[in-house]
């Protein structure tokens, strides 16, 4: 999202259940599509639920929330879409599931970066704060 989005998008990640370490599939998959795994790493969305984060004013949920049990209160009201990419324990996932994972991330991405190459209007707002969780 950071890298096609030219700068209209700043995007977050973190799960409620964050994994050890990065699924060995994600370094690949982002190489292929010309971006880099360096510095990522699974963290969790508590780190954004703090005094000093910064604020997203968009959350998208890779899954849906229910069988986590837990709802996140943002401060600043944040929206909130539920994506349904993940239907499994990612950090398990195959090569070909995270490949799958990817290409329906990066569907939903340029969805949001092109939408009217989607058949829908852009936003008014230029810029948002993007937190994905997972």
């Amino acid at each position: 999202m950071n890298r096609v989005s030219s700068g209209m998008v700043r995007a977050f990640s973190a799960g409620l259940v964050p994994a050890g370490s990065l699924n060995s599939s994600v370094p690949k998959l982002l190489s292929a599509h010309g971006a880099s795994a360096k510095g990522l790493g699974p963290k969790s969305v508590d780190v954004f639920l703090q005094p000093h984060a910064p604020m997203p004013d968009i959350v998208v949920h890779l899954e849906d929330l229910k069988s986590f049990g837990r709802q996140l209160d943002w401060v600043n009201d944040a929206k909130t879409q539920v994506w349904d990419i993940v239907s499994s324990p990612y950090r398990d996932a195959t090569s070909a599931v995270a490949a799958d994972c990817f290409q329906k991330i990066r569907a939903c991405v340029d969805q949001i970066i092109d939408p009217k190459a989607h058949g829908a209007a852009r936003p008014e707002h230029p810029f948002y704060e993007l937190g994905l969780t997972a």
